[in-house]
């Protein structure tokens, strides 16, 4: 990229950025105590239940389950473990929770978000523990409902994302048994310094910003070296062997976007079995957004990584969407 170039793109973040803004906060009242108006709708065919999985009354770790009460779940219906940003995102919780009745709509799948006990009462490596036992609960879990344990895939955005690596990291090392389908990530963090050249650029994105995603961490950590604990700071961690497939999401002008290629250049070390794809001219929120239309390529990656479970044949429709 010439000077020129570089200029221009530039340029054009900083005005794409400002219009975006202003779209941006026009979703929110001003205190953004309320839930976008902008986001996806609930699917009115889902229906929600509530577990807690453990027996702990003041510290309850929860899970929400999504599910298509128009078909009756079998041993081929795909179940995603969802871990969400929460604190990382400027959003109210209901975005998550109206992203995965979505979710669950359109892949016909059932979909598990995880609601991990939160910052800043609940310190690290909290949050990591509760996902490495949410995803052990739906394993045990799953014959109770009668659908088979082969096809379940774990997924998150940001710090989620983190989560769901981590815990399936874990879980492989520690569990001969656990067998996960695949992974979906959104734009994932797996280096908690923040030095990527991405979040130096996009630092003020409108959607989120590295003064948030560093507030979090902050409130997270009980020490700042835990930021290199190798449970948060992925990207230290040399042995990536024995992952499930990946299809990884990002956007241009998302601060993640340095990390999710680090995911998958770390992947590729060991296997080729990962897949990402990055949308142009959008930001992180792209794909939660109601009427953003570049979200139907991401839509139809997801789509397509549940039901065939290939990253090969991403690779292949890539070329031809």
């Amino acid at each position: 990229m010439n000077w020129l170039q570089k200029k221009l793109s530039t340029k054009f973040f900083a005005n794409s950025t400002a219009n975006y803004q202003k779209k941006y906060d026009s979703l929110y009242d001003k205190d953004r105590s309320k839930p976008p108006k902008g986001i996806v709708r609930r699917s009115k065919n889902v229906s929600v239940k509530v577990f807690n999985i453990n027996a702990d009354e003041e510290n309850v770790l929860s899970v929400f389950y999504f599910e298509n009460y128009k078909q009756q779940p079998d041993e081929n219906t795909p179940v995603i473990i969802y871990f969400y940003g929460n604190s990382l995102s400027n959003k109210h919780p209901i975005h998550y929770s109206n992203y995965c009745s979505y979710l669950a709509n359109k892949t016909n799948s059932i979909v598990i978000m995880v609601n991990c006990l939160q910052p800043p009462k609940h310190k690290f490596p909290t949050a990591h523990d509760n996902a490495v036992k949410a995803i052990k609960w739906v394993k045990e879990t799953c014959p109770y409902w009668q659908i088979s344990t082969d096809k379940i895939y774990v997924a998150g955005d940001i710090l989620g994302a983190n989560l769901g690596l981590s815990a399936v990291m874990n879980l492989k090392k520690t569990l001969k048994n656990i067998n996960i389908a695949g992974m979906i990530f959104t734009d994932p963090i797996i280096d908690m310094s923040l030095s990527s050249s991405s979040f130096a650029k996009y630092s003020n994105s409108p959607t989120i910003s590295k003064k948030d995603v560093q507030g979090y961490i902050d409130e997270y950590v009980q020490y700042k070296s835990q930021i290199f604990d190798k449970r948060l700071c992925i990207s230290a961690e040399r042995d990536l062997t024995k992952l499930p497939p990946a299809l990884i999401i990002t956007s241009e002008f998302s601060p993640m976007k340095d990390d999710a290629y680090l995911l998958k250049s770390k992947m590729e070390e060991c296997s080729d079995s990962v897949f990402l794809y990055e949308q142009k001219n959008a930001y992180y929120s792209f794909i939660f957004e109601r009427s953003a239309r570049k979200k139907r390529t991401a839509e139809i990656f997801v789509r397509e990584f549940i039901r065939n479970n290939d990253i090969n044949f991403l690779k292949i429709i890539s070329k031809k969407i």
